[in-house]
Formats: C-alpha cells, structure tokens, sequence
C-alpha cells in the first residue's frame, strides 16, 4: 500500500514565539515513526515551508 499524507500547518507567521512553538512540534512530528505491514515507516519524511 502507498500512503501519501499532507498536513497543513497554519499559524508559521504569527509571530516569533508561535513559530518556535510550531517548529518544535514539527522536529517531534520528524521523530515520529509507525508500523505498517510489519515495517517502520517514518510519520513524515519531508517538511515544507511555503510563505
């Protein structure tokens, strides 16, 4: 099975603060993995920033 997943992160611009907190919840999303069909997969294997 190929699984694509896309995930909007609206809030990057709100400020300096918001941003790292943002930021710190994509390095954890990074991090992340999950079984499927007995195998690792990472939860997210590219991140992009469009502003």
């Amino acid at each position: 099975m190929i699984a694509f997943r896309l995930w909007d992160t609206p809030g990057l611009g709100d400020g300096k603060q918001k941003d790292k907190e943002h930021a710190k919840k994509l390095v954890d999303l990074l991090y992340k993995d999950y079984q499927m069909e007995n195998k690792t997969h990472g939860f997210i294997d590219l991140v992009l920033v469009i502003i």
